[in-house]
């Protein structure tokens, strides 16, 4: 049941990273979970919160991208990206 005003979310957004990563104990870490408890939209946010953590560990497990490949995949992206503005115009 969602009977609670929508500052009282906005409060614990701060909270929710350090939360996912273990680092609140105590009183913080009780009051979001019983948030959490209450309040659908804030755990759909906060399982998106997590999601996205999990993405970002995973890229971070992988050999990272050649120099001479990345300024390639750069130059690549960024000659996309003008041709797309200059099919559009000046403003």
């Amino acid at each position: 049941m969602h009977d609670h005003g929508e500052g009282d979310c906005r409060q614990l957004f701060d909270l929710l990273s350090p939360f996912l990563d273990g680092e609140l104990s105590g009183a913080p870490c009780d009051e979001i979970a019983r948030h959490m408890a209450g309040c659908e939209p804030c755990r759909r946010y906060i399982d998106s919160l997590r999601a996205t953590r999990d993405v970002l560990r995973r890229m971070g497990q992988r050999e990272p991208v050649p120099a001479s490949e990345a300024e390639v995949l750069l130059a690549e992206c960024m000659r996309t990206v003008r041709a797309k503005l200059s099919e559009k115009g000046p403003p």
